[in-house]
């Protein structure tokens, strides 16, 4: 419980990823439920709060899309009520922000001469970073027109 209680404390993390934790150190089951409950009833593991975290370090330091975080969310088997809220919460300008400097950035580095190319490149890599297609297509649609 000890190990498991300083390991929570050095960063969040969420319920499937203790449990992963429990699983490798070879814990019983019914002893890591038990170390589970106390752990959030402690609030050492609270899912909201990562979920909060996650965003917030994914679209600010990697550059995620809401699509992308979601779908990571749901990997570490979260409920989607608690990503939808979180995400509702989350600042959008946040994310606007970073879909501009990745495109921009995008945009500088590609070396397409034909419109079209460059176009369906910057969607492409707007839609696997995470982002809506229509906000990723506006966004195009305005650096292009100010680049060319």
């Amino acid at each position: 419980m000890q190990r498991c209680a300083d390991w929570c404390s050095q960063s969040e993390h969420c319920l499937s990823e203790l449990r992963d934790k429990l699983s490798k150190l070879g814990v019983e089951p019914d002893a890591a439920q038990r170390i589970e409950k106390q752990l959030v009833a402690e609030r050492f593991i609270a899912e909201r709060r990562y979920v909060e975290y996650y965003i917030r370090d994914k679209a600010r330091f990697n550059g995620w899309g809401p699509m992308k975080i979601r779908f990571q969310l749901s990997l570490k088997r979260i409920d989607s009520k608690i990503v939808d809220a979180a995400l509702r919460e989350f600042d959008t300008a946040v994310f606007d922000e970073q879909l501009e400097r990745a495109l921009r950035n995008k945009l500088r580095l590609t070396k397409n001469a034909d419109k079209q190319k460059l176009r369906a490149s910057l969607l492409r890599f707007g839609a696997s970073r995470g982002f809506d297609y229509n906000a990723v297509y506006k966004a195009v649609d305005r650096l292009i027109d100010d680049d060319m």
